[in-house]
This record gives structure tokens, C-alpha cells and sequence, in this order.
């Protein structure tokens, strides 16, 4: 039975025990009826309040029997207080904790707060520190330059300084060399002006011999390569080969016109240079060169000049001197194994092909060590063979590779006549 039920029920039994206690008195009154010494009004009046007592005391019988949670209630108030007074304390204490556990958020929330507040001061603390290191490093940087400059600015000094000693040396000893110039006799100073008179007389005549060569005509030029001399391994006497040399220079400059003859200052030089000279294990080459100028008027002979190259291999035999790869597209120039292409050509083997291989070959021959043809100042070459096998070589399916191949070891004497001896090979190109 629910509240409002008791409710309703309370209010008509209340109005039910009003309306019979009235009846009751009603009813006391007209019999008038009487209790004891009470007047008959008295008496109504106290029967309407016992029927009215009777009638409460019925319906609290009938609720208390008919409404369990009523008896319930009744009989059990005192456990119902006490329980409802642990729930209220249990509310309390949960409402405590709720309490202390919304503090204990709220103060989690202000920690993480004050967390997230220190990582960021300290993350704008890191990134000022590292803008400040960089910033530092950039001074010792620049403190490291500016050191840097000081010390060659040092150094650049101390040179001036050694140089300012070295020249206050040089001017003591001047100073000296001038005070036992002054300190010497008549004699030396006449000596002195000996010299000078023999420096005028020597200037004169030079100047005259000047005016001479300026009016002559040089026949034979400063540097000019007169003879290849080859020295085989193991050559004894050193000198008398060398004089054979110069005999073949003297026949070689009669026959020019005019006719020149050996200044005899070479022969001597020629003996001195031959002391000094070693030949090696391959053997060695000499070349005599002109040391001076010799013109057309004038009476001193030619002067020689002595130097030598050690040979050793340049192209061994076997080996590749220059590779052609020709395609469809072109050809592409290598040149001593090396990877890099030097020329490129058409896909024909023609004049013209061999017309701009000519320069290339006599560039990278020089340039290798081979000593050209004293006359024409060039080296030999494989170009005319190559011109003549030209129809064989196009006919060959494209790609293939052109080798010219020394037949032997080739040293730097084989440029004047053997490498017009390379031989010329024909393969598939290298996958």
C-alpha cells in the first residue's frame, strides 16, 4: 500500500468517525441518554467522543493488520531509525569522500595544470638555452676567426720582423764589408777601377755585338733539337758515345748552309754530362739541343746542350694504345685504357675520320712521353694503314672496337718511327 492510498483511507475514515460521532450524539441526545451524574447533553457529548475514539482505535486495528509496511514500520521503528541513521552517515561519508575525491581531482587537474605550466616554461627554458648556445657558438665562431686572422696577422708580422733582422743583418755586414772596403789600400782601389773600365769597355763591346745580331739573321734557334742519341742498357764508356753523338752533330751542321761548326765548349760540357749519367735497366735516350742562338754573321760556333730520358715502357706490348668504338650513332675515341672519351667521330672509317683523329693521336702521343721526328716535329702513326683497311673495317656489323695494339713494348724513341707499326685489331664490344 502506497502513501497516497494510507492518505486517501486517513481521510475518509477521519470523515466516516466525524459523521458518526455526530450520529451518535445526535441519537445520545434524543433518548437523552444519561452516564452516571452527566446530563443527558453531557453524555451525548461523551458517547460521540468514546465513538469516535472506538471508531479511530477500529481503523488503526484494521490498518495495522491489513497494511504490512504500516506494521512494519511500527514494530520495526527503532532498527528503521538506526538504520536510516547509518544510511544518512554512510551518505555522509560517502558525500565526504565524493568531496575529497572531487578536491582530489580538482587538485590532479591543477597538478597536471601546474605540470603542463612547468613543461612549458621549461621547454621555452630549453629553447631559450639552446638559442643561447647556438648564439654562443656562433661568438666562438666568429672569436675563433677573429683569432684565427690575429694570429696570421701575427705571423705576417713575425715575417716582417724576420725580414727587417735579416735585412739589419745584411746592412751590418754591408756596413762592415764598406768599413774594410775604406779600411784597404790604394791598390784595391785601383783595382776597383780597373774593373770599371773593363765593365765600360765589356759594356761597349757588348752593345756592339747586340747591334751586330739585331742587323743578323738567326740561322739556328734557341732550344732547337739536333739529335736523339740512344744509349742501350748496360753502354760502357759513356763518353766516347757521347762523342760519336757530337761527331754525327758536326757532320749533320756542315751540311747546312751555311755551314756551322761545334762551339768546342760542348765537348768538355759533353764529358762533365756523361760523368754524371747513369743509364737504367731499359737503356736511355739523349737529347742534344741547341743552348744558344746562332746567326747569320756571326762567329760563334754551336753550343750543345746535354739532357737524357730514362726509358721504360709507355704501351706495353699487347696493350691498347687508343680503342675506337664505333655504333651506329658514332664512334667514340679512348685513349690508354682510359674510361673518359676523348673524340667523337662518325660511324665511317674515311679521310675525314682519319684527317680529325690525326691531331688527337699526335696530342695524346706527345703528351704519353714518345719524342717526335726532329724535322717535322711530329710523331709516326697508324692512320694511312687505317685509311687503307677503311672498306674492310665498314663492312664489320655495328658496334665493334678498333684497337690499335702495340706489337712491343713501346718507349719514347718508338714515337719517332714504330708507332706507325701499331697493329690494328678488330672486336665485339665488351658487354
Amino acid at each position: 500500500m502506497t502513501i497516497a492510498i494510507f492518505i486517501l483511507v486517513l481521510t475518509l475514515v477521519a470523515g466516516l468517525v466525524a459523521a458518526a460521532g455526530d450520529r451518535m450524539g445526535q441519537l445520545a441526545a434524543k433518548r437523552k441518554i444519561r452516564i452516571g451524574k452527566l446530563r443527558p447533553r453531557d453524555a451525548s457529548r461523551l458517547v460521540a467522543v468514546l465513538t469516535g475514539m472506538a471508531i479511530s482505535l477500529v481503523t488503526f486495528g484494521v490498518v495495522f493488520a491489513v497494511w504490512s509496511d504500516f506494521r512494519e514500520a511500527l514494530t520495526r521503528y527503532r532498527e528503521t531509525k538506526n538504520n536510516l541513521a547509518t544510511v544518512l552517515a554512510e551518505r555522509d561519508g560517502m558525500l565526504g569522500e565524493i568531496t575529497e575525491a572531487r578536491q582530489g581531482r580538482d587538485d590532479a587537474i591543477q597538478a597536471q595544470q601546474d605540470a603542463e605550466q612547468a613543461q612549458q616554461d621549461a621547454e621555452e627554458l630549453t629553447t631559450a638555452a639552446q638559442n643561447r648556445l647556438l648564439a654562443v657558438e656562433d661568438q666562438l665562431l666568429v672569436a675563433d676567426a677573429q683569432i684565427k686572422a690575429k694570429e696570421d696577422e701575427l705571423a705576417e708580422k713575425q715575417k716582417e720582423v724576420d725580414k727587417i733582422q735579416r735585412e739589419l743583418a745584411a746592412a751590418r755586414q754591408e756596413m762592415q764589408d764598406i768599413a774594410r772596403i775604406k779600411e784597404g789600400d790604394q791598390i784595391q782601389l785601383d783595382a776597383l777601377r780597373n774593373l770599371k773600365n773593363q765593365a765600360i769597355k765589356d759594356i761597349e763591346r757588348l752593345n756592339a755585338e747586340i747591334e751586330e745580331i739585331a742587323r743578323s739573321k738567326v740561322v739556328l734557334e734557341l732550344g732547337k733539337v739536333l739529335l736523339y742519341h740512344d744509349l742501350p742498357a748496360g753502354t760502357a764508356n759513356l763518353s766516347a758515345s757521347l762523342q760519336e753523338a757530337i761527331d754525327t752533330v758536326q757532320i749533320n751542321m756542315l751540311r747546312r748552309k751555311p755551314p756551322l761548326k761545334i762551339d768546342p765548349d760542348s765537348i768538355p760540357a759533353a764529358q762533365q754530362f756523361a760523368a754524371e749519367l747513369s743509364v737504367g735497366g731499359n737503356g736511355a735516350v739523349v737529347i742534344i739541343r741547341n743552348a744558344r742562338n746562332v746567326f747569320e754573321n756571326g762567329d760563334e760556333g754551336v753550343l750543345l746542350d746535354f739532357s737524357a730520358i730514362q726509358l721504360a715502357p709507355i704501351v706495353r706490348s699487347g696493350s691498347d694504345f687508343m680503342t675506337i668504338t664505333v655504333t651506329e650513332q658514332g664512334s667514340s675515341v679512348r685513349v690508354l685504357g682510359r674510361d673518359e672519351v676523348v673524340l667523337s667521330l662518325g660511324n665511317q672509317v674515311n679521310i675525314d675520320f682519319t684527317q680529325r683523329l690525326d691531331p688527337l693521336f699526335q696530342r695524346e702521343a706527345l703528351a704519353a712521353g714518345f719524342l717526335p721526328d726532329i724535322t717535322t716535329g711530329t710523331v709516326s702513326h697508324p692512320l694511312n694503314e687505317l685509311l687503307f683497311q677503311a672498306e674492310k673495317l665498314n663492312a664489320n656489323a655495328r658496334p665493334f672496337v678498333i684497337h690499335l695494339r702495340a706489337r712491343q713494348n713501346l718507349t719514347a724513341v718508338d714515337g719517332i718511327d714504330n708507332l706507325e707499326k701499331l697493329e690494328i685489331v678488330v672486336s665485339g664490344v665488351p658487354e
